[in-house]
């Protein structure tokens, strides 16, 4: 997944490119917030609404990784977003 370098996902992880586990059947096509993160074939994978303190939506399934440092940084970024 490439993700937009002017997020707050990227602010998050601080990578460009992460593997995820997207195993959707259906994809977002259209919305008003900022598409930030794309897999290979183009379906998007982030959304965010910067007019937000934290407002993160990820189409992966990042509570199956926890093991993963990528979702434990996405998971740890959300609930200190609570105590800011």
């Amino acid at each position: 997944m490439k993700i937009e370098k002017n997020s707050k996902l990227y602010k998050i992880l601080g990578e460009e490119k992460i593997e995820v586990n997207s195993k959707h059947r259906k994809c977002i096509k259209e919305t008003r917030l900022d598409y930030v993160a794309y897999s290979e074939d183009g379906i998007i994978e982030a959304l965010e609404d910067k007019t937000k303190k934290f407002f993160i939506g990820v189409q992966w399934h990042p509570e199956s990784l926890l093991s993963d440092k990528y979702s434990s940084m996405l998971f740890d970024a959300f609930v200190e977003s609570l105590f800011i």
